[in-house]
């Protein structure tokens, strides 16, 4: 999932061509997955070169390697980031790069897709830290369907929900006294104990250790890198619930 990171910086550096060929190897993974998140609720997160899905997970890694509809703590962040990234190439194509509307809709699928996908998520899923990319892809994608007028009610409606969700369980009810949030210790492999840990704060702490674990299987992210990943993601939520609202006056 590495590729979304240099596609969003050929999109900063209107590089056509580049950002397109992101865009496509993401459309490619989204369509591998289609049929199994479809029907088993499972979209698996390793892919080959050759563009072939690794279904067959070795023993500790299915937190690394696949998302499913039903365990409340997984890398929920691969259908946010691939949403995100769909929409602002979306736009860009639209706005930058001249595709008329039926040219551009296939990446505005891709990212649909992803959508129904995460429609299917029980709310438990949404107190882990890692849902808060959900809330960036919810909150571009709505705003991209107002603004293009390029979705059916109950398509912006579901988008409008999901955004919703992460504001409010991932990030306003995580929120510490402070403001801020805590830090994550971010799980490298199944069963491990910090797997267990509670992110939602009670009389205004939580439990979490503040600093790294020593021989941990995480990787430690600081409070002030959460907090302000989290503010910007809100702040796409916001921008897209903007959006949303001015078309429902209309």
């Amino acid at each position: 999932m590495g590729i979304q990171c240099p596609g969003k910086l050929m999109l900063a550096l209107n590089r056509k061509r580049e950002a397109i060929k992101a865009g496509e190897w993401i459309r490619r993974f989204i369509d591998a997955n289609e049929e199994s998140m479809a029907h088993d609720g499972v979209m698996y997160t390793w892919m080959t070169l050759d563009n072939t899905l690794i279904t067959q997970i070795p023993r500790g890694a299915k937190i690394t390697s696949l998302v499913n509809n039903s365990d409340p703590k997984q890398e929920f962040w691969q259908v946010g980031t691939c949403m995100a990234y769909l929409c602002r190439l979306y736009e860009a194509m639209r706005e930058r790069w001249g595709y008329s509307a039926p040219e551009a809709q296939p990446v505005l699928d891709s990212a649909l897709t992803l959508l129904d996908y995460e429609a299917m998520m029980p709310v438990e899923t949404y107190r882990w830290p890692s849902k808060c990319k959900v809330g960036w892809g919810a909150g571009e994608l709505l705003r991209v369907l107002t603004k293009y007028e390029a979705a059916s009610i109950r398509q912006m409606e579901t988008a409008y929900r999901i955004a919703a969700k992460v504001a409010l369980f991932t990030f306003l009810d995580n929120q510490l006294p402070t403001g801020g949030w805590a830090c994550m210790h971010y799980p490298l492999e199944d069963g491990i104990p910090e797997l267990a840990f509670d992110y939602q704060p009670r009389n205004g702490r939580t439990t979490v250790p503040e600093t790294p674990i020593p021989r941990s299987k995480t990787v430690f992210l600081p409070a002030e890198e959460i907090t302000g990943e989290f503010l910007g993601e809100m702040k796409a939520i916001e921008l897209g619930v903007q959006s949303y609202m001015k078309s429902l006056m209309k």
